[in-house]
């Protein structure tokens, strides 16, 4: 079996070689060429296309419905799209039963590359329609009501986007109800990760969620609800008569390539934030160094924030943000400074923002207490007695015995 696949991934590799001439651009700039060109009608909005397909980075093989399955789509109105369709996707309204094409992506060309940043490769899909179901057939044969598991469900919102696949990446919310009763739910602001498995790596019957997420594309919701007679392994304390409902909120969905475009897209705009940050150490050491000047002068007292602890902050900018709860992870940038402006730690050097659960004990009293007070985004400068520092031993080598502490912080995010 190895080298049956290894044969074709080979074959797959040198009809891409083969395809140095493109048959032309589709509409968002990228080369295709046709492998295999029927000449047949294409598919319409609205129709129901099963196509196999290889995605290729750099000549290495990232995806293949080999694993995962062939996929199914109904091709979206391009203006209902909260993303423009992919590259794979968009192949798709050129094409006929029967075609094969391979379709070409410059990473170079990525719009969305901070201003300096160039990346070399391609993104190489493979692709071949196997069936289109038209539109006005799909209405008389889909059902709309049960799962391929025969799970009920009810679509909540539908936006139109395209449905998540096996193999996709997907970031969702999940509320889960055992017999109407609320037991988990996720908080807004932290939606769940995950790839989707192909269908015959799952357990059967599959996971309400698992089923759940295969019938939703950006932007929409459903309820679905799971029986669970005839579960091998029942979750504890639940019976075969039971029911897990399932409310699902669908996040952003990543096609293969998508991801992989994403995280070339973060790397660059981390590196870009990184470097922007070193670029303002010196500012904002000046601009901190000038507050220090005015508290200790006593310039700051209409300015300044008090809690009962003794943390005495000033605010420069409040984030548009939300507060951050206990335990939250938060990313932080500072500047750390001894009462006479010394500065003895910050990561305005490398600009690697600190990452610690909030209210954890992980950082010292001043900076949990502090942090708790701003919305993410916000910047401001703690005034920290050495009871919330490092008390009265300090930091041998670093801080005094009995140092108040002076830190710039900016908030970057929590999750």
């Amino acid at each position: 079996m190895k080298r049956i696949k290894s044969i074709f991934s080979i074959f797959l590799l040198l009809i891409i070689s083969s395809c140095e001439n493109s048959d032309g651009l589709i509409s968002s700039n990228y080369s295709n060429k046709f492998i295999v060109n029927e000449e047949g009608e294409p598919p319409e909005i609205g129709d129901l296309v099963k196509f196999s397909e290889t995605v290729f980075l750099n000549e290495k093989e990232i995806f293949s419905t080999r694993k995962f399955g062939l996929k199914e789509i109904v091709l979206p109105h391009p203006g209902i799209l909260i993303r423009p369709l992919p590259p794979n996707y968009e192949i798709l309204f050129k094409m006929s039963k029967g075609d094969s094409v391979m379709v070409v992506q410059e990473l170079k060309d990525l719009n969305n590359l901070p201003k300096g940043f160039t990346t070399e490769g391609q993104l190489k899909y493979v692709i071949k329609i196997i069936e289109i179901t038209s539109k006005e057939k799909l209405v008389t044969t889909t059902k709309i009501n049960k799962t391929t598991s025969n799970y009920p469900y009810q679509i909540l919102k539908k936006t139109g986007n395209i449905v998540a696949q096996p193999g996709d990446r997907i970031r969702y919310r999940e509320y889960r109800f055992v017999n109407n009763e609320l037991e988990k739910e996720t908080p807004m602001d932290q939606p769940l990760q995950a790839s989707l498995p192909p269908r015959n790596t799952v357990p059967n019957p599959p996971p309400g969620n698992y089923e759940a997420l295969l019938l939703g594309g950006i932007g929409d919701s459903l309820h679905l609800g799971q029986l669970l007679a005839g579960v091998d392994r029942l979750p504890k304390g639940l019976k075969e008569t039971d029911t897990i409902n399932y409310r699902i909120q669908i996040v952003d969905v990543f096609t293969p390539g998508e991801f992989e475009i994403d995280k070339i897209l973060q790397k660059a705009n981390s590196l870009q934030l990184k470097k922007e940050t070193i670029a303002r150490k010196k500012e904002v050491e000046k601009i901190t160094l000038a507050t220090i000047e005015k508290f200790n002068n006593g310039e700051l007292e209409d300015d300044l924030n008090y809690t009962h602890s003794g943390l005495k902050y000033i605010l420069h900018q409040k984030g548009k943000g939300k507060k951050v709860t206990p335990l939250q992870k938060v990313k932080v940038q500072y500047m750390g400074f001894l009462s006479d402006g010394k500065v003895f730690d910050t990561s305005f050097d490398d600009g690697n923002p600190i990452v610690f659960p909030l209210g954890a004990g992980k950082v010292i009293k001043g900076w949990d207490e502090g942090i708790s007070k701003l919305t993410v985004g916000s910047s401001a400068t703690f005034f920290i007695p050495y009871q919330l520092a490092y008390g009265i031993a300090g930091w041998p080598g670093k801080i005094p015995n009995k140092a108040d502490l002076v830190f710039y912080i900016e908030l970057i995010s929590s999750y």
